[in-house]
């Protein structure tokens, strides 16, 4: 198999993801670094695929990872499909996207359909004394829905396979992708 070839499979795979639930990396983990270099790791659900190196999320723009991606925008993302055994990962620059017309064809398509996901009236972290303070939404405000969206600048498959693993690697800048096979 070409590595060409390899690449298109893993990326259909993600693809596939945007628009199936059940799909293994509909949930994907998204990294972040804190601006005192502390790692952090969430689970987070991917939305859209464009141009086959920039990954969409939603999420609140008053969460920590919105915070630390102002700080530092480097971030990573790994995906899993256990049946499969493939792994890919992403690193790459985020940025958070609040208004425009991205955002809005968003809200509208999708955000709005899940509007108590983003719409709380307290926001994600508030220390509560009792977990029913949680659930007060404003579900016509899109005002903290927001758009992550992850620009992809190296990107790393491994397929499992016993004992002849594959392994590519992918490096994205400025309009030019260079891959090659690497070992495992």
């Amino acid at each position: 198999m070409a590595i060409e070839e390899a690449w298109k499979k893993v990326l259909n795979e993600v693809s596939i993801a945007t628009e199936d639930p059940g799909h293994p990396f509909r949930n994907l983990t998204l990294a972040t670094v804190d601006n005192e270099g502390v790692p952090h790791q969430r689970t987070v659900i991917l939305r859209d695929f464009m141009k086959s190196s920039e990954f969409l999320i939603y999420t609140d723009s008053r969460s920590a990872k919105v915070k630390q991606i102002s700080q530092n925008n480097s971030v990573s993302l790994l995906f899993y499909d256990d049946q499969k055994k493939l792994q890919l990962q992403v690193n790459g620059v985020a940025s958070v996207i609040t208004n425009g017309h991205l955002h809005e064809e968003h809200w509208n398509n999708h955000g709005r359909k899940r509007a108590r996901s983003f719409t709380s009236v307290l926001k994600p972290g508030t220390i509560l004394e009792n977990p029913e303070d949680a659930y007060e939404w404003n579900p016509e405000d899109s005002s903290c829905f927001c758009i992550i969206q992850i620009r992809a600048r190296e990107m790393e498959f491994l397929q499992l396979d016993g004992h002849r693993h594959l392994r590519g690697f992918k490096w994205l800048e400025d309009e030019v992708q260079q891959h090659s096979w690497i070992a495992p």
